[in-house]
């Protein structure tokens, strides 16, 4: 899904504000991370560095200038796969990582099944494309 929604949300914003957002990817894999593992507890200089982290990407981004040209929906799409990053990295962390696969095949599969999902979508996503 996040291939899908960089690719759908780079036909509605630039690309260097579509960076911006790729930047919270770190952010939005500590946040899932702190709500779902147990390994990982929420502790105040988590939270505090959490929280520094997307006050510095709400500083980027400036919004007090307004959206510009760059559509809400694209931005959106941006956080949404961030998210998604976000979430399967935890995911791989929880469940994959303790059965000791060899990293390359866990690569594979990965591309291979976002490859497979692009295929299926992007008839339905490129609607509309010049």
């Amino acid at each position: 899904m996040p291939f899908l929604l960089f690719a759908w949300a780079e036909r509605h914003i630039s690309s260097s504000l579509a960076s911006v957002y790729n930047a919270t990817t770190p952010l939005m894999t500590m946040a899932v991370a702190m709500l779902v593992l147990p390994s990982e507890p929420r502790t105040r200089d988590k939270t505090l560095g959490l929280l520094l982290g997307f006050v510095g990407v709400i500083v980027v981004l400036a919004p007090w200038n307004g959206l510009g040209h760059s559509g809400l929906a694209g931005q959106l799409a941006c956080l949404g796969a961030t998210a998604c990053y976000g979430m399967g990295f935890t995911y791989l962390r929880r469940f994959v990582t303790p059965l000791a696969l060899p990293s390359a095949s866990v690569a594979a599969v990965q591309v291979s099944l976002a490859a497979v999902v692009m295929l299926a979508l992007t008839p339905i996503a490129a609607t509309g494309a010049t």
